[in-house]
């Protein structure tokens, strides 16, 4: 549940959001623009470990925030509305495709594209492209593992 403290303040309870939302302050007007979604995010990770997050459009949510953390992918509308959250476990990044597109930006591709979370501002696509780039590399040696 969302605390409104944390919305007046724009911190999260999760130590690792403020953190990559700290991290991304040179951007935060992309990301204040977006408080539903981060917020939202907010009272459904738990425990979970924030690694990167990006705003852009997600299909029919249109303005969303995309949330990689060390258990799923996680993409939430700006909007308090039930239902308006999707979770992708680590498997979706076995085929994740970051690719640029000029007038759209950069789009990232996953489960072969039947999800398309695009309209990713530059500043966020390096970090975004690096965090992905870890937890594949995480997800196959643990794949390895078994």
């Amino acid at each position: 549940m969302m605390k409104f403290k944390n919305w007046v303040n724009e911190t999260f309870d999760s130590p690792s959001l403020n953190q990559v939302f700290s991290h991304h302050s040179s951007h935060q007007k992309q990301l204040k623009n977006l408080p539903k979604a981060l917020h939202m995010a907010d009272s459904l990770l738990g425990r979970e470990t924030v690694l990167e997050i990006a705003p852009g459009r997600f299909s029919g949510f249109g303005d969303s925030v995309l949330f990689v953390t060390n258990q799923r992918l996680l993409i939430t509308k700006n909007s308090f509305q039930s239902g308006y959250s999707v979770s992708l476990d680590l498997d979706s990044l076995e085929n994740a495709r970051l690719s640029y597109q000029p007038l759209a930006g950069h789009t990232l591709s996953l489960g072969g594209g039947a999800h398309r979370f695009t309209r990713i501002p530059a500043g966020f696509a390096n970090s975004l492209r690096k965090a992905l780039f870890e937890e594949q590399k995480t997800f196959s040696q643990m794949a390895q593992a078994d």
